[in-house]
């Protein structure tokens, strides 16, 4: 009987598997586990049975019930709020009027601030005033002309983001298109006052556009959206009036104005002063 020992090929065998790496599965799941208990133990230390954090959480609790109840209620839930909302809600844009509400609240405090400052000279108070009211008012009717001669060119662009982002917006304006056709030929005949008035895009969306889309949800984010571009051109307008070019054009020259003014009256004053000191000798003089 014959044996053969294939020494040649037990070494190259041998070979290949020492230079192979050495792999080890399963490193990354012994990994995580680690760190998931890791977080888990940090977790359970800072919330697990801790009474001063539930103590805490209960007293913020408390403390927010206590102001929407007490604060928030009688603020805002009362008939002057309500016909206020009433008043404004039909309205184009009704968050101009709240930011022209916070400018006059925020200008009013600085305007009584001004006054009833002690370290500051009487005359400069009733001019710094006088210079804040103005200014508050060029700046408001600034940023109502600029918002109101913007709103055609921001339509524009608000009707270009649909017709980009909504895939059937050409199917939606067409639907749109011939029902403005049938209320023209309603209105023909009609007085101005009884004319019925055509739809632009926000209306029939407002009113047909839910049934143009599968999901509800895709809807509801598209009508945030475009209701959310007036918002957004009111506070660009008054935010760069109020912040930026009102502080820029009118501040400096108003300062100008208030210094001359300043110096002008004590000039004047200073005049009548002297005026009164040279009266007493004059009159001693005719006496004599």
């Amino acid at each position: 009987m014959n044996v053969t020992f294939n020494t040649y090929n037990t070494y190259n065998n041998y070979k290949k598997s020492a230079q192979r790496p050495q792999t080890f599965t399963g490193k990354e799941e012994a990994a995580e586990r680690i760190l998931n208990a890791a977080e888990n133990t940090i977790i359970n230390s800072v919330t697990g049975d801790s009474k001063s954090l539930t103590s805490i959480s209960q007293k913020y609790d408390n403390f927010c019930n206590w102001v929407g109840k007490h604060i928030c209620r009688p603020v805002f839930d009362n008939s002057l709020v309500d016909n206020f909302s009433d008043k404004i809600k039909d309205k184009d844009n009704a968050i101009k009027f709240f930011l022209i509400g916070g400018s006059a609240i925020t200008s009013g405090v600085y305007m009584q601030r001004t006054l009833t400052n002690k370290k500051m000279d009487k005359d400069r108070k009733k001019t710094l005033a006088v210079n804040q009211f103005f200014t508050f008012l060029l700046s408001t009717a600034g940023a109502l002309f600029l918002d109101k001669h913007l709103k055609s060119w921001w339509n524009e662009k608000k009707e270009q983001y649909f017709d980009l982002n909504v895939p059937n917006a050409e199917a939606i304006r067409n639907s749109m298109k011939e029902k403005n056709e049938k209320i023209k030929l309603r209105n023909e005949g009609l007085a101005d006052v009884d004319k019925e008035p055509l739809y632009t895009l926000d209306s029939y969306l407002e009113k047909f556009g839910k049934k143009h889309f599968l999901d509800s949800k895709d809807y509801k984010n598209l009508m945030t959206k475009m209701k959310g571009f007036a918002a957004l051109r009111s506070i660009i307008v008054f935010a760069l009036v109020y912040r930026f070019l009102v502080p820029i054009l009118v501040t400096k020259p108003a300062n100008i104005v208030c210094d001359k003014y300043l110096a002008h009256k004590k000039a004047k004053d200073a005049q009548k002063a002297q005026q009164v000191e040279l009266k007493p000798q004059n009159d001693v003089k005719t006496a004599a």
